[in-house]
C-alpha cells in the first residue's frame, strides 16, 4: 500500500521523472522473433528459455520466457519485375507460385509486384487463392508476362516499404516480407537506413530467394553486385533468412524439384518461429549488436543448430 501511495506522490510531484522511468521499462522489455534450425536447415521445436544465454557489450540479459509463435503468420511475396530480371521472370514466378500453392498452416497471403513503382498489388483480402492464381496466370503464359514485366528500373527500398504498409498498423501477426529477386535497388526514395529502422521497430522479418542471371552472360551493375550485401545485412537484422538455390546464375534447364524440396524447408522456417522476450540490463540511447548462443549444456545436443535473431537492438528513441 505504501508503494501505491509513494507512486501516486511521485506521478503528483515529478510527472516527468514518472513518465521517464516507464519509457525505459518499456524500453528494457523487449519482444523479438526467433528460430532456430539443424543442419538441414529444418526448424528445431521443443526448446525453451533456459537453452539459450543472451549478451550485450559483456552484459547478461534476462531471457524472460520462449514461446512457439501460434499467431497467423503474413506473408507478402514481392517479385521484382525490373530489368536486370526480364532474363529470370518466369523463375522468379515459379518460386513465387510455390510459395503461393503450398498447404502452410495459419498463413495469409499477399502479392506486390514491382520495378520503379508497383506494376501490381493483391492485398491480403484477396485470399491465399487469389495469390495463387494470379501467380498461376504468370507462370502459365511466360511470353505473354514477360513483355509485360521485365523492364524498368528498380526501386526495391521503396517496394519493401509499400509491403510494409500492406500488414495495416495491427501488431497482433507474425509478419514477413518475401523477396525475390536481385536485391539490386537504383531508384528508390526510400532510404536504406530508414528502412531498417521500419521493420525492425514493427518485428517484420526479411526473407529472400536470391536470383541472378547466368554468369558472363552480361556485366553486373554496381547495384547487382552490392544488392546481395544489402539486403543480406537486412535479413540479418530482422532476423530472417536468405536462400540462393542458383549461385551461378539459372540454367538452362533448372531441376526444379530438387530445388523444391530447399524451398519447402525453407517456407517452414518462416512460419515456425519462437516469441523472444527479453529484459536488458540498462536502457539502449543507441542501436547495439547483442548476441544470442546456446546455453553450455544444449551445445553437444544441437551443435550444428543456427539461430536466427535481429542481431541489432534499436534504441529507446527509435521504439514507436
Amino acid at each position: 500500500m505504501l508503494h501505491r501511495y509513494l507512486l501516486f506522490f511521485l506521478a503528483v510531484a515529478f510527472p516527468a521523472t514518472v513518465d521517464s522511468a516507464a519509457q525505459d521499462l518499456l524500453c528494457l522489455r523487449r519482444s523479438l522473433p526467433l528460430s532456430i534450425q539443424d543442419g538441414r536447415g529444418l526448424p528445431i521445436r521443443g526448446v525453451a528459455a533456459s537453452d539459450f544465454e543472451a549478451k550485450i557489450h559483456g552484459a547478461g540479459i534476462k531471457i524472460l520466457s520462449l514461446t512457439p509463435d501460434d499467431r497467423p503468420h503474413r506473408i507478402v511475396i514481392l517479385l521484382d519485375a525490373s530489368g536486370s530480371m526480364q532474363r529470370n521472370w518466369f523463375d522468379e514466378a515459379v518460386l513465387a507460385s510455390a510459395l503461393a500453392e503450398s498447404r502452410l498452416p495459419n498463413v495469409q497471403m499477399a502479392l506486390l509486384i514491382f520495378a520503379t513503382d508497383v506494376e501490381e498489388k493483391i492485398d491480403f483480402s484477396a485470399g491465399q487463392h487469389g495469390v495463387a492464381e494470379r501467380l498461376r496466370q504468370i507462370r502459365t503464359d511466360a511470353k505473354k508476362y514477360s513483355a509485360k514485366f521485365g523492364r524498368g528500373r528498380t526501386a526495391l527500398y521503396d517496394a519493401l516499404l509499400e509491403g510494409v504498409q500492406l500488414f495495416g498498423p495491427s501488431t497482433s501477426a507474425a509478419d514477413v516480407l518475401y523477396l525475390i529477386g536481385d536485391g539490386a535497388d537504383n531508384s528508390s526514395h526510400t532510404d536504406f537506413r530508414e528502412l531498417i529502422r521500419e521493420l525492425t521497430s514493427r518485428g517484420i522479418r526479411l526473407f529472400m530467394t536470391g536470383v541472378v542471371g547466368p554468369l558472363g552472360y552480361r556485366n553486373r551493375t554496381p547495384e547487382e553486385s552490392n544488392g546481395f550485401s544489402d539486403m543480406s545485412e537486412l535479413v540479418a537484422k530482422t532476423g530472417g533468412d536468405m536462400v540462393v538455390p542458383f549461385p551461378n546464375g539459372v540454367p538452362m534447364k533448372p531441376d526444379w524439384n530438387a530445388v523444391g524440396q530447399v524451398m519447402n524447408v525453407f517456407y517452414l522456417r518462416m512460419v515456425q518461429n519462437y516469441r523472444l522476450e527479453l529484459e536488458l540490463p540498462l536502457p539502449l540511447n543507441k542501436p547495439r549488436n547483442w548476441e544470442l548462443k546456446l546455453a553450455p549444456a544444449r551445445k553437444d545436443q544441437w551443435k550444428d543448430a543456427v539461430l536466427k535473431y535481429p542481431v541489432q537492438l534499436l534504441s529507446c528513441g527509435d521504439i514507436p
